[in-house]
């Protein structure tokens, strides 16, 4: 009974989910901006022309630039809906509704079901959340990522992780936070420092220097287009 309990309320919360993050997007309603259609040109270019870009967007401060990986992440849902807006427009909705599941599986580890369903229910009915689920704009990516190195977080402060499995999470973490880097720099760059100053704080007597090196492996991974970019042109 208890299963079944949670099963119906899962089934509500991202059923009010969905219909929030896709009502717009089926009816047509979405935006497309010039910063869409833009992105929509070079991610046609890789699709289309197998041209494949080592720099992306401008971030707003001159002379800065972001990665390419916004526009790898959208040559999947530009290859699958043959480069229809509204089908990449889907695919942000469809990682919107993956986010709230990823939320009630991240609060049940923390401090069980009740936790999950809260978490759940707010991250389905937020507005912003709702907002950013439902636009084709790097930043919206974001939530998503930021639970998954919640995942990682919550196995690293467990004492039973092996040196091992850390050396990979660290990896994973690099990764991940290198991707948020490239989707937003400003909240990317805080929330780099922020998780850098938790881990020194509370995993500093079981930081490795393979730990650390697997960590600075995976941001160089995610930056290496830009460093091959501008190593191309001096």
């Amino acid at each position: 009974m208890k299963k079944l309990f949670i099963f119906f309320a899962l089934f509500i919360i991202l059923g009010i989910g969905s219909w929030l993050r896709l009502s717009g997007i089926i009816s047509n309603s979405f935006a497309f901006t010039y910063d869409v259609g833009r992105d929509m040109l070079v991610v046609e270019d890789i699709v289309v022309n197998h041209e494949i870009p080592f720099i992306g967007q401008t971030t707003g401060i001159e002379g800065i630039f972001y990665g390419p990986w916004w526009y790898f992440i959208l040559s999947i849902p530009f290859f699958i809906f043959s480069g229809s807006p509204q089908g990449i427009a889907f695919f942000m909705g469809f990682i919107g509704i993956i986010t709230i599941l990823l939320s009630y599986i991240i609060g049940k580890k923390v401090d069980g079901i009740f936790l999950g369903i809260i978490f759940a229910t707010f991250i389905s009915i937020s507005s912003v959340m709702v907002l950013s689920s439902s636009q084709i704009w790097n930043p919206n990516l974001i939530p998503f990522f930021i639970l998954f190195i919640f995942f990682i977080l919550h196995a690293l402060f467990s004492d039973s992780k092996s040196k091992t499995l850390m050396s990979k999470d660290f990896l994973l973490l690099g990764l991940l936070l290198g991707m948020i880097i490239d989707l937003e720099i400003v909240f990317g760059i805080l929330f780099f420092l922020s998780i850098c100053i938790s881990l020194i704080f509370i995993l500093r007597k079981k930081l490795t220097i393979k730990a650390i090196l697997f960590f600075i492996m995976g941001i160089l991974f995610i930056f290496s287009p830009r460093i091959i970019f501008e190593v191309r042109h001096d």
